[in-house]
């Protein structure tokens, strides 16, 4: 059994000395699948965002300071901003990597874009957070309005009532 146990182990030694990592591989159909598919995404995607985005901010320039449609107008720009970044760095990056099977740019550049690739994501995440957020607060306001138009109902009628009475 121990001899055994040394021969895989040899085995899997054998195989990790074989593996080169200098070769770039051969792109897969389904990597050319992607990169089209990316590609077009990126193509369409970024400059439409883009121009959204400047006409949500002329909207704002154009919107008073403390109105309901500009709390909305701040909502789409960030939606806006959190969704370009995320098909220009993410998107971006994963095509980039498909093309080119390499990162050319250095150790440091490495880790300064997987931050700022997960720090989109995160942002992308926090939005949806503040949008259930603001989902919640118009809920609850909502119903202590209808409480409060409730006790202003009941006040009036028991008024009426006891008006009738005397």
């Amino acid at each position: 059994m121990a001899s055994l146990d040394v021969e895989e182990e040899t085995a899997v030694n054998y195989t990790a000395e074989i593996i080169d990592d200098s070769e770039i591989p051969t792109p897969l159909f389904s990597d050319y699948v992607e990169m089209t598919y990316l590609g077009l995404v990126l193509l369409i995607g970024v400059p439409i965002n883009i121009h959204i985005l400047f006409k949500l901010l002329k909207q704002k320039a154009k919107t008073a300071r403390y109105s309901v449609k500009r709390g909305f107008l701040i909502l789409k720009i960030h939606l806006n901003i959190s969704d370009t970044l995320i098909l220009f760095i993410n998107a971006g990056g994963k095509l980039g990597w498909l093309i080119t099977y390499e990162w050319k740019a250095g150790e440091e550049m490495c880790r300064i874009f997987k931050f700022v690739s997960i720090g989109t994501l995160y942002l992308s995440s926090n939005i949806v957070v503040c949008i259930a957020l603001d989902r919640l607060r118009t809920v609850l306001s909502a119903r202590q309005l209808r409480r409060e138009h409730s006790v202003s109902v009941c006040i009036y009628y028991y008024l009426i009532i006891f008006k009738t009475l005397i």
